[in-house]
């Protein structure tokens, strides 16, 4: 990892560095922007680096607000050099991927599975699957260069492991080891915790309802399956609609000139039949939908602009190949568009 983080910038002697993540970035990913850049000034306070991501969510909001960070939307440079967080495709990237042409230096630095597209724009990639976080990587990054985080990174990082890993419930020994030695640095429990929480509004709570409305179930095997459609909040019907029984859950939403999909399924899903969601659907329908798709075993999405009836069906057969024979269905899926 560090000989990849210099080679980076010096293999093309770089000035103006770009950090960005996917927009609407969560905790996981501000936070390792301003954690890579603390590290660039550290090893190179004679280049300019700036972060610029397209749009936070709101638990970002009120981490910029109680660190008092300095982020923008719009970069104020022409940059020859970016840094990518937390993201595994430039379409994720919103605006700011127009910042990268053919003669941009761009690094990767990303807990998801990579993309087939990754390595076209990607020269350098600082990858790792296993890590519960992007976080996790850049404190690991931290200590193999034997740099003792500040309080204030130290408590950026725990806030980024803290909200991938569910507030730990994906927590593996190492989550917990990481998460004991940045809090021997200074960082507040109960404060994280705090800057974490936020109550879900009205519109989520009401996507979520008509989310577990609208359900078709699909049993293979043992498995139950579900699918649904939602015009927002698509990621947080899937988590609702797992809590409520499923195992795998698929829920789209179409906005403006975007169809979008999000999945999700449960440990036990995966591990005994083998599911990636990314790997073994969300890459595969992706482009029957004139988009791309990746995340991780257990949640993934795409995004598309057409054929989502044949993205779905693509989705479902590829699941009765790993999860066996459809033994029931409730109806046929219907893929009216027009609920709102």
């Amino acid at each position: 990892m560090p000989q990849i983080f210099h080679k980076f910038f010096e293999s093309k002697n770089l000035q103006n560095i770009l950090i960005t993540s996917h927009e609407n970035a969560d905790p996981d990913a501000l936070c390792s922007a301003i954690a890579i850049k603390t590290l660039i000034d550290d090893f190179y306070p004679e280049k300019k680096s700036i972060i610029c991501i397209d749009g936070l969510n709101q638990v970002c909001h009120k981490i910029i607000d109680y660190f008092q960070l300095e982020i923008q939307d719009s970069p104020d440079f022409q940059s020859d050099g970016v840094i990518i967080v937390d993201t595994n495709s430039l379409d994720q990237l919103g605006k700011i991927k127009t910042q990268i042409t053919g003669n941009t230096s761009v690094m990767l630095i990303d807990h998801h599975v990579p993309h087939p597209r990754t390595k076209q724009f990607a020269q350098f990639t600082i990858i790792n699957e296993n890590a519960i976080a992007t976080t996790e990587i850049i404190y690991d990054l931290y200590q193999t260069f034997n740099i003792l985080p500040s309080e204030k990174i130290a408590c950026l990082l725990f806030l980024g492991l803290l909200y991938d890993s569910r507030h730990l419930i994906l927590a593996n020994n190492k989550t917990i080891q990481i998460i004991n030695q940045l809090l021997d640095l200074g960082v507040n429990y109960s404060k994280m915790i705090e800057l974490l929480t936020m109550p879900m509004d009205r519109s989520e709570r009401i996507a979520r309802l008509k989310a577990a409305q609208r359900l078709i179930i699909h049993e293979f095997n043992s498995w139950i399956v579900v699918i649904s459609h939602v015009s927002a909040y698509e990621a947080s019907a899937c988590r609702a609609l797992i809590n409520l029984g499923a195992d795998v859950a698929l829920v789209y939403g179409k906005k403006k000139d975007e169809i979008r999909i999000s999945a999700r399924a449960t440990a036990e899903v995966t591990e005994k039949t083998n599911l990636n969601l990314a790997r073994d659907i969300m890459e595969k329908i992706g482009p029957i939908m004139q988009g791309e798709g990746g995340g991780h075993d257990r949640a993934a999405g795409c995004s598309g602009i057409e054929n989502l009836e044949a993205g779905l069906e693509e989705a479902l057969k590829i699941l009765k190949m790993k999860l066996g024979n459809e033994v029931n269905s409730q109806k046929k899926t219907n893929l009216n568009l027009t609920h709102n």
